[in-house]
Order: C-alpha cells, then sequence, then structure tokens
C-alpha cells in the first residue's frame, strides 16, 4: 500500500460496496479500475468485494484523505457475510465476477449514484426504502449487473460511462424502468409467505451490520446461529422465482388490493433492532 494521500477522491456513498466505490474513484483520477485497485493494495482482478476483508480499510481512507471511519461498517458486514456457514452464497456473484441488482428508484434519486452493498445480499431483494422489488438485468440491453469495471472502457462502443446508473454494456440508464411494486403484484403470482420472505432481506442486512439478531420465535442471539436457523426455516428468499425479472416474465397483473399482512411480517421493526421474522 501506497503512503501517497491523493486529491479530489470521491467519498464512498453510505454503505458503498468497494467493487462500486473503485471504479468511480478509478475514474477521478483518470485512470482504470484496475490500476487503481492494485494502487489501493488490490490484487489485479478477482472479487474487490472478497479481498477488501483481508484489507486495513482506515489504510485506504488515509491515503484517499477520508476519515478513518468510513470503511468500517462496510468492511464489517463483509467480514460477517463472508463467515457464514450458509446452504446457499450469500453474496451474488457470476463466476469469480460480483453481481449485483439494484433498486431503479434510489439510483434515480441519489444525488452520486452508486451501489450499496445489500444490494449484492441475495437474500435482499425488496427495497427497504420504496418498497419495490430489486431489478436484476439492465432493462435496455438485458445483462446482468456487474459495477466492478473500468468505466472509461465500457458502455456503448466502450466509448465509457460517467456515472455509476448507466448500463456498462449499452451506457443507458439502469432507472430507466418502472418500478415493480411488491404492494402491486396480485397475491395470485405472490403468496403472503413469500411476501414475508421477501421481507425479510431487510433483517438480514441489518443482522449483518449490527452483529447480532433476535428471533420472534426464539431466544437465540448469536447472528450466525440465527440466520441459518432462519435459512433452514426456509424464511429467506432464494432461487430465482422471488426476482423481478422473474415476475415481468409473468407479466403479472396489478391488484388493487391492499396485500395480506398475517401477523408474523413485522418488517417495519427490523433496521434498527435486528429483529427476523419468522413464521
Amino acid at each position: 500500500m501506497i503512503e501517497q494521500k491523493l486529491f479530489v477522491v470521491p467519498e464512498p456513498g453510505l454503505a458503498e460496496a468497494p467493487s462500486s466505490w473503485l471504479p468511480r474513484a478509478a475514474a477521478s483520477q483518470a485512470e482504470s479500475t484496475r490500476e487503481f485497485a492494485r494502487f489501493m493494495g488490490f490484487s489485479a482482478g478477482g472479487d474487490y468485494d472478497a479481498q477488501f476483508v483481508r484489507m486495513s480499510p482506515r489504510h485506504i481512507a488515509k491515503a484517499c484523505g477520508f476519515r478513518a471511519d468510513i470503511f468500517d461498517v462496510v468492511h464489517s458486514m463483509l467480514e460477517l457475510a463472508q463467515s457464514l456457514r450458509m446452504t446457499s452464497p450469500v453474496l451474488l456473484r457470476c463466476g469469480q465476477k460480483p453481481r449485483y441488482r439494484y433498486c431503479p428508484e434510489c439510483l434515480r434519486t441519489q444525488s452520486t449514484p452508486y451501489f450499496p452493498i445489500h444490494w449484492r445480499i441475495d437474500a435482499y431483494r425488496l427495497c427497504h426504502i420504496h418498497g419495490c422489488l430489486l431489478e436484476e438485468v439492465c432493462p435496455h440491453c438485458s445483462r446482468m449487473i456487474f459495477p466492478q469495471r473500468n468505466w472509461m472502457r465500457s458502455g456503448c462502443e466502450r466509448r465509457g460511462v460517467s456515472m455509476a446508473s448507466q448500463c456498462l454494456d449499452c451506457s443507458k440508464f439502469l432507472w430507466d424502468v418502472v418500478p415493480l411494486e411488491m404492494d402491486r403484484i396480485d397475491s395470485r403470482h405472490l403468496s403472503c409467505l413469500d411476501r414475508a420472505r421477501l421481507e425479510n432481506g431487510r433483517p438480514f442486512v441489518a443482522a449483518l451490520v449490527h452483529g447480532r439478531v433476535v428471533l420472534t420465535m426464539s431466544n437465540v442471539t448469536d447472528v450466525r446461529i440465527g440466520l441459518k436457523l432462519i435459512e433452514k426455516a426456509r424464511m429467506l428468499a432464494v432461487g430465482t422465482k422471488l426476482g423481478a425479472s422473474h415476475f415481468r416474465e409473468l407479466q403479472v397483473p396489478r391488484s388493487e388490493k391492499p396485500p395480506c399482512r398475517p401477523s408474523h411480517m413485522r418488517a417495519e421493526e427490523i433496521l434498527e433492532s435486528g429483529v427476523l421474522t419468522g413464521h
């Protein structure tokens, strides 16, 4: 790691993933993502989010002139996520590349678009801010989302892109799609149990943030045991069925009725307390 302090490097957004921040920071220095990442101490290629766990976040912050603790939350989340012994992978990937979903409304309204780390967590599929399912592909070219690329050689005809809200394959805006709101999906296509599974993505993230978990039907507080129990109870969204692409392929009608809300669905409590709802 080079001790030299860089100038005009953009600060990471709230909980921004390393694989999202590094391309943005590299572009600010008119450098390729690979070379900038190497300067920061990352190995060439590979999964920068995974590598970040083995690095000193405060050393990186110092080199960029940031406050010392700016990367601490994401570092601890990734460290805990990699230590979990879950049946299904916690983080999305395609081969060795980090893959992401995204909320189109978040990308559209962010002053500086970026990808927070929870958009890479497989269990997190419902935006807790806008209530819509996270999109899995570009709405224009249907390519999957891999933020960890060189902005200067991405986009249409490799002419480059200027912000994270652009598709790195076709250059069009990822947010240019009508959000798929969960509450508007007809109950014939989305059961109450599946709604609970989608809503449990938020407490899953909260458990990684706080390092603890509270189960409504148990006295378990150990985060590793608790999340494993929830997975074993099949209360997390897995597979392709509970994804935006699946419902778009079905062309599901929107319901005019409010969705069912069984007593075990209490997602509004979660972000602060770390509570996971059970069945």
